[in-house]
């Protein structure tokens, strides 16, 4: 299973010319700030506690990417070695806005040409508003969860137009479970009873 990450990570690459020509100005305007962190003084218990909610932020993150721009988790991961400086400018940038749509250019690509989907990952690339709205006319009892906010469609089929969908916390049950153990654990152990 290692190999096989390795090899898929390997198969992830990006050429420079990809990169928005002004990727170190973009990054610029974010200011690196440092906040040194020490487990100095605190307990064995506190240490748990606060390791327990990172981990549930880890979990709640891989949710977001997954959610905002699952395509490009690979490539983040894949830039963790490079040495063009404009890749790790990527990398960076990449980790900032959660994807590859710069938050602050409305949504535009600033790796690659690509724009942004309609819905990021929550609905289907190249599904248009008219399809869905089309296909829930022709089939209303899945109007609801198709629209719902915590929804995820999916096409099950083309021809004829299919669509699936899955709710959050079942498309993204694997992280949810473990954040909610990690948050259990870090309650646990707390000393605070309004937290715990």
């Amino acid at each position: 299973m290692k190999l096989l990450a390795i090899a898929l990570l390997a198969a992830v690459s990006l050429d420079p010319s990809q990169v928005a020509p002004d990727i170190a100005q973009r990054l610029a305007r974010f200011q690196k700030v440092e906040m040194p962190f020490t487990y100095a003084g605190m307990s064995a218990r506190e240490r748990k506690e606060l390791d327990e909610m990172i981990a549930a932020c880890r979990d709640l993150e891989n949710i977001f990417w997954r959610q905002n721009d699952p395509d490009n988790i690979a490539l983040y991961n894949s830039l963790a070695n490079a040495t063009d400086p404009k890749l790790r400018d990527a990398r960076h940038y990449l980790w900032i806005n959660g994807s590859s749509y710069d938050l602050l250019n409305h949504n535009e690509p600033f790796i690659g040409t690509e724009p942004m989907p309609p819905g990021r990952s929550l609905l289907p690339k190249g599904l248009t508003r008219d399809e869905i709205e089309a296909y829930v006319a022709a089939h209303p009892k899945e109007k609801k969860a198709i629209y719902d906010e915590r929804t995820v469609v999916e096409i099950a089929s083309r021809n004829p137009l299919r669509l699936k969908t899955t709710p959050y916390h079942v498309k993204y049950k694997k992280w949810l479970v473990s954040a909610a153990r990690h948050l259990r654990n870090a309650a646990a152990a707390s000393d605070d009873k309004a937290f715990a």
